[in-house]
């Protein structure tokens, strides 16, 4: 079976679909909020003030990016791909909230050649970085599938499966976490 056809009847689409519309449906909601405020805020605010605040343009410019930060609507255009693990790469950042040991952040470099030549780099920070360096070996073959967090491994010899969105190893074919499907493709690999 071709990964393509699997990840599209495994429950998996129907998730990242549902994902996209919420991603694209609320940054949408605040951007017209954003114009409706701008709108009754700008001409109201000019007849009170003589000169320009500055904090008001930098709270509506932050205002107005803020959408793109936390719904991500560019990730709705995500695209499936496959490739070879070229590089893992380890770096500390202490600016980070997340913390361990050493009192900084560990973060995960994870650079991929696509089949079709394309290279992508992957960072995973704080817990996902721990979860990237115990199940991504440099030389690995991995798909990438369209809206999710993590890459799927096929090469891996762990006895679960990651959950593609959060990370979390299981044994079901939904994640014991967030409760989103699983894929498994092992023993399938050779189909594609």
């Amino acid at each position: 079976m071709d990964y393509h056809e699997y990840y599209r009847t495994s429950g998996i689409a129907k998730e990242v679909r549902r994902q996209n519309i919420f991603r694209i449906g609320a940054t949408i909601v605040c951007v017209v909020l954003v114009i409706i405020g701008l709108a009754l805020g700008v001409p109201r605010y000019a007849k009170l003030e003589t000169d320009t605040n500055p904090a008001f343009w930098i709270f509506l410019i932050v205002v107005s990016i803020l959408p793109i930060a936390v719904f991500k609507p560019l990730k709705a255009f995500d695209k499936t791909w496959s490739g070879k693990i070229h590089r893992i790469k380890e770096d500390e950042d202490v600016s980070m909230t997340y913390s361990n040991k050493a009192g900084g952040t560990r973060k995960i470099a994870v650079t991929v050649i696509h089949d079709s030549g394309d290279v992508s780099d992957i960072v995973y920070k704080g817990k996902s970085a721990d979860i990237a360096n115990n199940y991504y070996k440099e030389g690995d073959r991995v798909i990438h599938f369209a809206g999710v967090n993590f890459l799927y491994n096929l090469d891996s010899s762990a006895g679960e499966e990651i959950c593609l969105f959060c990370g979390y190893m299981n044994h079901e074919l939904r994640c014991v976490r967030c409760k989103k499907p699983i894929i498994a493709l092992r023993g399938k690999e050779n189909d594609t």
